[in-house]
């Protein structure tokens, strides 16, 4: 009598756990399309500015109209450094265009081997902020106290019509999109690839 009694049990588990297993499967399921949703959908610069705020809260952020009058030499005190420009996109990225004067380093390794000055100030840039920003962290957490990220870095940087050059030196409007859905961020009026 008592094994019949353990076979309804043993059932009535196995139906439990498959319920449990089932709901779980399907709450992933769920959470993974709207995880794609989210990534279909085009980027806004609120929610880059946004993300950046929340995931680099420590780190100081540079304007684009600032540095360019830092890098104006009309613009600066007699005696005063510019800063030290820094993109940190892909070498690809880089050489289609890239604010003039700077440096391709993608790394803290990199960085400390060209720049001995712990004190120098240092912009860096990527696309939208977001690899710049980790970077600029990581410059920090090295010891680099004057680093920041070009707010809206090459993206904003072009769509407000600033100089560019290419991997020549020739001046470009040409912007690597980095991919076809953050390239969304471009202005469209320029003529910034795809």
């Amino acid at each position: 009598m008592t094994a019949p009694l353990f076979e309804g049990l043993a059932s009535r588990w196995f139906l439990a756990g498959l319920l449990l297993f089932l709901l779980a499967l399907s709450g992933a399921l769920l959470g993974l399309r709207s995880l794609y949703r989210r990534a279909d959908k085009a980027p806004t610069w609120a929610a880059v500015y946004s993300r950046i705020a929340d995931d680099f809260s420590e780190v100081r952020q540079t304007s684009t109209a600032l540095l360019a009058d830092q890098l104006s030499t009309p613009a600066r005190a007699p005696g005063e450094v510019p800063p030290l420009v820094i993109g940190c996109r892909s070498r690809e990225e880089f050489a289609r265009s890239h604010l003039p004067g700077a440096l391709h380093l993608t790394s803290v390794d990199a960085v400390t081997a060209e720049v001995a000055d712990h004190q120098a100030a240092i912009v860096v840039y990527c696309s939208v902020g977001l690899r710049s920003s980790a970077l600029v962290r990581d410059l920090s957490a090295a010891g680099f106290q004057n680093a920041s990220n070009l707010e809206g870095s090459i993206f904003c940087w072009a769509n407000e019509r600033r100089p560019l050059v290419n991997s020549a030196g020739i001046p470009t409007t040409d912007v690597h999109p980095y991919n076809p859905r953050w390239g969304t961020l471009l202005s469209r009026s320029g003529s910034h690839s795809e």
